[in-house]
């Protein structure tokens, strides 16, 4: 599941990967994978992913643009990519 922080106009939001077994209890596995407002994530086909987002902390304010991020591989691939980069630039790990 993509998620999105809950924050109040202004502030800095960002957009997360969660996964879970149940649909009840959920593990956030990448967080985040976009550091911007209100993330819609949208599947082109099977390879290919379109993430639109506003700037962070723009949220309903004048001179707000939409912004374009495209990912081209299985979702699974996101997912392991996001996590390298967390583990070694968040922490510390190879």
């Amino acid at each position: 599941m993509f998620y999105g922080e809950a924050v109040t106009r202004g502030n800095p939001t960002s957009t997360g990967i969660a996964i879970s077994d149940d649909l009840i209890h959920w593990e956030n596995i990448v967080f985040p994978i976009i550091k911007g407002h209100d993330a819609e994530v949208i599947q082109i086909n099977e390879k290919t992913w379109h993430i639109y987002y506003a700037p962070n902390a723009f949220f309903d304010m004048p001179g707000c643009d939409i912004r374009l991020v495209m990912f081209i591989d299985k979702l699974s691939e996101l997912f392991e990519k996001c996590k390298k980069y967390y583990l070694k630039n968040h922490l510390g790990i190879s």
